[in-house]
């Protein structure tokens, strides 16, 4: 009995753990929608 008392407590605290994890305000990245630039070096000595 406490086995399956202590399996539905740790799945309810995931469960509130993950669905926790999904809301929120995302910070993104303003350089992840940019192309990074290439840039080479060229050698002129050839």
């Amino acid at each position: 009995m406490k086995k399956k008392l202590l399996m539905s407590l740790l799945a309810g605290v995931f469960t509130v753990g993950v669905l926790g994890a999904c809301g929120g305000d995302i910070e993104e990245d303003p350089g992840l929608d940019e192309a990074p630039e290439m840039e080479e070096d060229v050698d002129e000595d050839l």
